[in-house]
């Protein structure tokens, strides 16, 4: 459902939010806040610190701790299912939202939907991440992370993803 764009306006995207979109724009925060990444390695490390404590006590005492046994595979399952169960509840409150519209301008960006309208000012956005699908706006520290995403299939033409792209570069930074 893309919108129509004028030359020297605004550039327009209309959309509606899916699960696919939440969950590149979690990558994209991931990548960008530090916190995230670490909390991501601590979890795999503890898995594999727990499958050699696992190992090691088998090998010397033949015997296998059940407890140690369902932790690593716990501690990897939540790693890997924790994204996708995030994007899933991102989701489902942004269903009860609608169709979303996004107005992005020398202002900053404006979005709307049932619900709610939101202005960010480029000052309230200092960086933003570029994914196959879309742009993700980040605000706040490196650590507390808000995340605005604008999928580019929202835009009327190739044109608008491009000077989308050309007014983020010169406005944000990219990570």
């Amino acid at each position: 459902m893309a919108s129509e764009s004028r030359p020297g306006t605004g550039i327009e995207l209309g959309y509606r939010m899916t699960v696919e979109d939440f969950r590149e724009g979690l990558r994209a925060r991931t990548r960008a806040m530090p916190a995230a990444r670490w909390q991501g390695w601590l979890m795999t490390g503890g898995a594999v610190l727990v499958l050699a404590v696992l190992v090691w006590t088998w090998v010397a005492d033949g015997a296998v701790d059940v407890r140690l046994a369902v932790i690593a595979p716990a501690l990897l399952a939540v790693r890997l299912v924790m994204p996708w169960l995030l994007a899933r509840q991102f989701h489902r409150r942004a269903e009860s939202m609608g169709d979303f519209r996004a107005v992005v301008d020398e202002n900053g960006v404006t979005v709307t939907n049932l619900q709610r309208s939101s202005v960010l000012t480029w000052q309230a956005v200092n960086r933003y991440a570029e994914t196959s699908r879309a742009f993700v706006l980040l605000g706040g520290d490196r650590n507390v992370t808000d995340m605005t995403i604008l999928p580019k299939r929202g835009a009327a033409r190739a044109a608008d993803v491009e000077r989308l792209r050309a007014l983020f570069e010169g406005r944000l930074t990219r990570v």
